[in-house]
């Protein structure tokens, strides 16, 4: 029984976990610079987060496996579903309560939002919200996977960036402004470099199955390249963000973790073997959470 649930544990991918935390904890951080932030709605949307990010996984293995992407070629850690672990009916009853769990905390986080969103705001998020859990599942699991077609790392960039800092905040004030949309496209582009590092070591797996991601269109050197060029563009929209809006040189210090992420680099320019990404991948989601954290602490102090 504890090994039956130590194959789920790992299939919900613990560390990619701390990507969706990293996303609603920007939001949250952000929104506590504006006005008093209530705890509950915090708690609840990093819950909310994490059980699109489940989803997310399940979906994703359950899609690669029927999609026979997940096959002994694949370079990355060989999953529950692939090595007969967990069925492919119980992996899809598991797709299925995640669904539904995600559901009903979207929705006591709007019914506890509400007096700050009123009902307008109510509508647009519940939309949003059904649209992020079909993007969660339609990623690999659908009949025609978007995630086969080159256009995962848009929807990451929307619904980890975009909607989760931007949408958090909204929670939180019942507002938006302009400048609030910098971290958001600074920490959507970080979730997409952690998929493209993802999709850079599957690369010649992905070829063979027909997945078509931006990786395989780029292939490994420009994909690199694609990667350094994500890392530059979230430094300078966070660098403008303090500058122009924070307005203190203090705050600048919560981008020192963009030197880890800098390092990062150089492992994916010269790595020999595909699986070795799969280490800096893990780092790459724990320097984003690292990230998110400086900004807690310089904001705590500021």
């Amino acid at each position: 029984m504890s090994k039956k649930i130590s194959h789920w544990i790992a299939s919900t991918r613990p560390h990619t976990l701390v990507l969706a935390i990293s996303c609603v904890g920007m939001g949250n951080i952000i929104a506590a610079i504006n006005a008093k932030i209530n705890v509950i709605i915090l708690i609840l949307s990093i819950i909310t987060a994490l059980m699109l990010q489940i989803l997310s996984n399940l979906a994703n293995d359950y899609g690669d496996f029927k999609h026979g992407t997940d096959n002994n070629e694949r370079v990355g850690p060989k999953r529950a579903l692939q090595k007969g672990l967990i069925t492919e009916k119980e992996m899809k009853k598991a797709v299925g309560l995640t669904a539904f769990l995600s559901l009903f905390f979207g929705f006591v986080l709007l019914a506890f939002s509400f007096k700050n969103i009123g009902v307008a705001g109510l509508l647009v998020l519940l939309v949003s919200g059904f649209l992020a859990i079909w993007a969660a599942y339609a990623y690999t699991a659908s009949e025609k996977p978007y995630g086969y077609k080159g256009f995962g790392d848009i929807f990451v960039f929307i619904f980890f960036g975009l909607f989760s800092v931007a949408g958090t905040f909204f929670l939180q004030t019942g507002t938006l402004n302009l400048w609030l949309f910098l971290p958001a496209s600074a920490i959507g582009l970080l979730g997409v470099g952690v998929l493209n590092l993802n999709n850079l070591r599957d690369i010649d797996s992905d070829k063979k199955t027909g997945k078509v991601t931006i990786a395989v269109k780029l292939g490994n050197k420009k994909a690199a390249y694609y990667q350094l060029i994500i890392v530059i563009l979230s430094f300078m929209l966070l660098f403008v963000f303090h500058v122009f809006y924070l307005k203190t040189v203090l705050s600048l210090l919560a981008l020192l973790p963009f030197l880890l992420f800098f390092l990062s680099l150089k492992k994916v320019f010269s790595f020999k073997e595909p699986f070795e990404l799969y280490h800096v991948l893990k780092k790459f989601s724990l320097y984003i959470l690292l990230l998110v954290v400086s900004h807690l602490f310089i904001f705590l102090i500021l």
